[in-house]
């Protein structure tokens, strides 16, 4: 389940195994192992993938990919990225990320 998602989040992003792999700091073997389930990712290397894909942790746990595709709140398709692009995008999916989440909150409380 995990393994799929992260996989349909990558995907929709247009990055390849080995954006994030580089991303991770890890070997492009270990993402894969993650997306077929071989592997578990650590926490923190969970964290650091939804934060890349644009997701919250939560999306990781759903049942189908197709389910967890819609949680992303956007993706840039690009043919290469450079570390710094790569971490620029991060914060700046997380920043889209909270700022719906704030306005879907005072929304909900009349604000």
């Amino acid at each position: 389940m995990i393994g799929e998602n992260l996989k349909a989040f990558r995907e929709a992003c247009g990055c390849t195994q080995q954006e994030a792999a580089d991303f991770l700091g890890i070997l492009r073997e270990q993402i894969s192992y993650f997306e077929i389930g071989q592997r578990v990712p650590s926490a923190p290397q969970l964290l650091q993938l939804c934060n890349f894909y644009g997701v919250d942790l939560e999306d990781c746990y759903e049942d189908s990919p197709e389910g967890a595709g819609k949680a992303m709140v956007f993706a840039f398709r690009k043919d290469s990225f450079t570390p710094e692009d790569r971490e620029s995008l991060a914060s700046f999916r997380k920043i889209i990320k909270n700022f719906i989440k704030l306005k879907r909150i005072a929304s909900e409380h009349g604000l």
